[in-house]
């Protein structure tokens, strides 16, 4: 590489964080009936919040009610601290593709269906709800909305977390955890495809690599990975289980 080719990768490199497009998340959604729905609603309607929480609550309820526990209340508390903090502070819009990251490490693990310790879960939720509550917070901070819109998105991730996790704690038949993890599984590519996108309007992929990548993350994360089940996780009942005490019909 010559010297002149080199100092235009340079200065390539250190333009591309201002091509940066902003999050959607940033952009509160507006209903008209004040800001404590706006939050709820913007929780709901954006992709960027509501894709990893969903997968969040998938890997605590196929944790066992413990880690369906944990995931309840520590990412709304976290949540709420993140939007907060993040609305005081105030600041530009973050930029960096947190949502799509999360979806696709989350999404992972989902498919894999590998029993996580409780702290390493409960890190994940804390992690994940003062990430995406400072991105809200900020958000809007800059849009000059009130602070209550955050009090709506709290409870809503609580709520999602208590239908999604608790659905599947309650899940028995093998095939239904393999169902789960297919979920997880379409999760992650979802985010894939979302860091295609980012990256394209950076102007580092072009069109036919985000196919690519498209194509890619749902052959082999949805068919490769979340085809067979995983271990029984302890203290869950399995199959076998339940017809020696009777639960299933022989």
């Amino acid at each position: 590489m010559t010297r002149s080719s080199s100092d235009a990768w340079r200065r390539r490199c250190s333009s591309w964080p201002r091509t940066w497009p902003p999050l959607a998340s940033a952009h509160l959604v507006t209903t008209g009936l004040g800001p404590l729905y706006d939050g709820i609603s913007h929780f709901f309607l954006t992709l960027d919040d509501v894709l990893p929480v969903l997968a969040l609550a998938l890997l605590g309820g196929l944790n066992g009610a413990a880690g369906g526990r944990r995931v309840l209340f520590s990412l709304p508390c976290a949540w709420l601290a993140g939007g907060l903090a993040g609305y005081w502070a105030g600041g530009p819009d973050p930029t960096w593709p947190v949502a799509a990251l999360s979806a696709i490490v989350l999404g992972v693990l989902v498919a894999a269906d590998r029993g996580l310790p409780l702290p390493l879960l409960t890190g994940l939720a804390i992690l994940l709800g003062l990430l995406h509550g400072w991105m809200n917070g900020t958000g809007i901070a800059t849009a000059n909305r009130g602070a209550l819109a955050l009090i709506g998105m709290a409870p809503s991730a609580f709520v999602a977390v208590a239908l999604v996790a608790g659905g599947v704690v309650a899940l028995r038949a093998p095939w239904m955890r393999v169902a789960a993890r297919v979920a997880g599984s379409w999760i992650a590519a979802v985010g894939l495809l979302l860091l295609g996108w980012f990256l394209r309007a950076c102007g580092l992929l072009d069109g036919r690599a985000v196919t690519v990548a498209r194509v890619a993350g749902i052959a082999l994360v949805s068919l490769g990975v979340a085809c067979r089940p995983g271990p029984p996780r302890v203290g869950m009942p399995t199959s076998a289980s339940m017809a020696k005490s009777g639960t299933l019909e022989s």
